[in-house]
């Protein structure tokens, strides 16, 4: 296998049908394990976002419940109390 000029860019001369190149690839290939190291990379980071957005809306719900249980029930025993102790 080609030395690596880059470690994230395959050696230009390396090419899959064997030609040897003549150096035209200009360091535009990145070999599969890079690939896939990259791509599994970008999915942890994803799933990280994906956490972060389930706890805030977790604690959003919670926040919108308690507000609202904070308003609802003293405006039904107003309505309670005007209605049937009046």
């Amino acid at each position: 296998m080609a030395e690596l000029k880059n470690p994230k860019v395959v050696h230009p001369d390396f090419t899959s049908n064997g030609s040897g190149g003549n150096g035209s690839m200009d360091d535009k290939y990145v070999s599969r394990r890079e690939f896939n190291n990259t791509i599994k990379n970008l999915d942890r980071r994803f799933d990280e976002t994906n956490n972060r957005i389930d706890r805030l809306t977790t604690a959003l719900y919670w926040l919108a419940g308690i507000v609202f249980t904070g308003i609802i029930v003293p405006l039904l025993m107003l309505m309670i109390k005007a209605i049937f102790l009046s």
